[in-house]
């Protein structure tokens, strides 16, 4: 799902009519590069200017497995990815091969609980011997908002897991706090 929101003063036919094709193009190329590497993927494209209320009416209808937030980018060179468990970030830097973007510079963080924290650790030790990490971090939950909003902009791009307890919720809070400072589009994957 490509979720574009338009400012409220931007009738939605206009907003299309004026970003459509370029957004267009920014989604097909993302599908094109998950479906060359046998990611089957099928794309919705929604311009809107209540953002939460339409988050909610697509995950209805469509139950989408992720979804987009299309950030203008010009290349990608430095990726955040962020994950509540190893295997998930395992699987996200997996996604990212799979795309062609594992010469690319990572950064890894794992979000969790106090009493994990050793285990993540343990894990980010295991990074030490990669060339392309440029960071690795432990993020409490309580304050990844921020965070995220402190460092995505030395990020091309985010690919993360779902964090919310429902799908919606991490939508809700990117496009305020996280997209406007992030440089570049943002991948969320349930």
């Amino acid at each position: 799902m490509g979720l574009h929101e338009l400012p409220e003063q931007t009738p939605v036919d206009q907003g299309r009519m004026q970003f459509q094709e370029k957004i267009k193009s920014k989604l097909s190329d993302y599908s094109e590069s998950m479906e060359e590497r046998g990611i089957q993927v099928s794309t919705k494209l929604v311009f809107t200017h209540k953002l939460e209320d339409t988050i909610k009416r697509v995950i209805k209808e469509e139950n989408p497995s992720g979804f987009l937030i299309l950030n203008p980018v010009t290349k990608i060179e430095k990726i955040l990815l962020l994950a509540k468990t190893p295997e998930k970030l395992d699987g996200l830097h997996q996604l990212c091969k799979e795309m062609g973007l594992s010469k690319k510079e990572f950064g890894f963080w794992l979000l969790g609980k106090k009493e994990n924290k050793g285990d993540f650790l343990e894990y980010l030790e295991q990074l030490e011997n990669q060339k392309n990490v440029i960071e690795k971090r432990f993020v409490k939950r309580d304050k990844l908002i921020d965070e995220i909003s402190e460092k995505s902009s030395i990020y091309d791009t985010i690919f993360m897991e779902e964090i919310g307890e429902r799908f919606w919720e991490l939508g809700i809070k990117l496009p305020e706090k996280i997209a406007k400072s992030s440089l570049g589009p943002i991948l969320v994957i349930n």
